[in-house]
């Protein structure tokens, strides 16, 4: 938003270090949720004011100045928005993780269930040095593709 003034914060500025990405589980889901959203409607009916339980609820944080956030009580600027959750009659994949979840699930023995690797390849061994091998190995042997029934034991 070109011209617009962000809030003053007296947190210091320090250099970031790390950034971590993860998918949460249901229940993290919910127990972070402020709202449960049941409404596809964005407003009251007549009114110019956000739905309670729809998707634009007030608890979930507020995109017009005119209006405070209902959970954190701040305004526009200040408020960093809140999670809320849709409960759906029935689970849905996430099209984002389709492609990757298949090539992980090729790098396992549909037989035996063990990890399908080449011992003796340089790349497998230079997965296996980082600090968390097995995520590693996973997401190294996802990016190529599944080879012949080799198990590692």
């Amino acid at each position: 938003m070109i011209g617009h003034q962000f809030a003053y914060s007296a947190a210091p500025v320090r250099q970031v270090k790390e950034v971590q990405f993860g998918i949460l589980s249901p229940e993290e889901i919910k127990a972070i949720s402020v709202a449960k959203i049941e409404h596809p409607e964005l407003w009251e009916e007549g009114t110019h004011k956000p739905k309670l339980n729809g998707l634009m609820d007030p608890r979930l944080g507020t995109i017009d100045r005119n209006f405070k956030c209902q959970t954190c009580g701040e305004g526009m600027s200040e408020c960093p928005g809140h999670f809320g959750h849709i409960e759906l009659a029935r689970p849905v994949f996430h099209i984002g993780f389709i492609v990757k979840v298949k090539k992980i699930l090729e790098c396992i023995c549909v037989n035996c269930g063990k990890l399908k690797a080449d011992l003796v390849s340089r790349r497998y061994f230079a997965l296996y040095s980082f600090l968390h091998p097995t995520l590693q190995i996973f997401w190294g042997l996802s990016l190529r593709e599944p080879q012949i029934h080799v198990v590692l034991f």
